[in-house]
């Protein structure tokens, strides 16, 4: 599965504690459209079935979340 794979990738990158913390504050729906569509590999279309919100929804809550999470981390 793809979101194992991921998983492997972040648990090998000597930053997982503080990108998990810089994911756990993050708003909800942020959070959730990253975890979605990065560690579950779902589609646009169907992390925003999950959510219950439209894909442009998930796509903004994502966008988002991936700004702040550059800022934080100066990327």
């Amino acid at each position: 599965r793809a979101a194992d794979e991921a998983e492997v990738y972040y648990a090998e990158d000597p930053r997982i504690d503080e990108i998990r913390a810089a994911l756990a504050e993050l708003p909800d729906k942020q959070r959730v459209a990253i975890e979605l569509l990065k560690l579950r590999s779902l589609s646009v279309k169907e992390a925003a079935a999950e959510m219950n919100i439209s894909t442009s929804a998930v796509k903004v809550n994502a966008h988002r979340g991936y700004v702040t999470l550059r800022k934080k981390f100066g990327v």
